[in-house]
């Protein structure tokens, strides 16, 4: 994901406009980051329209994020100026711009619209930024059980086996969407210590019948 033309567009379009922190995300947090959250370092990769901010500062945690927008970077350290927030504009998969090291880094489905290699990257960054004990949360990382992904693969444009671009359907125009099984994700987290993994699948019934199938997981170091 470098600094990204696709999701400048959208945001500066008003779309993916969303205001509500993620309940898994909510959850996980709770469940893996015990005790007092007051001071705690936590950043966010991908922080998109600051959906998940609200929640960490009111938990009292020290807010940082790394967001492929600068449009929206921009947004985003002027509605949280004067708040525990710091917000760079940049590339996750090539740095992460922050001298810190942190309790808890999380990513709710930026990492996966990345290449395999960029995704690897990634993680291997964040297993370096996190503190000893620190926690890292993946919230909807895309199963290669998707209906988008089973059923449009002659559709789409494959950069690599479970890599594509989408040029119709719900990840039109949202640039690489990367699909993972469980072995991929395990893999990648061979470092951590995985906490907990789940794949999580949502029937839609009406109108028309679809599934959405997507991953979630805490680890720690």
């Amino acid at each position: 994901m470098s600094v990204s033309r696709e999701w400048e567009k959208i945001y500066k379009s008003g779309g993916h406009n969303s205001v509500w922190p993620w309940s898994d995300l909510i959850s996980l947090t709770h469940r893996y980051v015990k005790g007092n959250m007051e001071g705690i370092k936590v950043l966010e990769l991908g922080c998109g329209a600051g959906a998940n901010i609200p929640f960490f500062l009111s938990m009292g945690m020290k807010y940082y994020g790394i967001e492929g927008s600068r449009y929206q970077t921009e947004v985003l350290n002027k509605k949280f100026q004067n708040q525990d927030v710091l917000i760079a504009a940049g590339d996750f998969t090539k740095e992460i711009p922050f001298h810190e090291k942190f309790d808890l880094i999380i990513d709710r489905g930026s990492v996966t619209c990345n290449s395999a290699a960029g995704i690897k990257c990634t993680v291997d960054a964040v297993h370096k930024k996190l503190s000893g004990g620190g926690t890292f949360i993946g919230i909807d990382w895309f199963s290669d059980n998707h209906d988008e992904f089973k059923e449009k693969r002659g559709q789409a444009e494959f950069i690599e086996e479970c890599t594509c671009i989408f040029h119709e359907g719900y990840f039109a125009g949202l640039g690489m969407i990367h699909f993972f099984n469980e072995e991929q994700i395990q893999c990648l987290l061979k470092n951590f210590k995985i906490m907990e993994l789940c794949e999580k699948r949502v029937i839609q019934h009406m109108p028309g019948r679809s599934m959405c199938a997507s991953w979630n997981f805490a680890a720690q170091i």
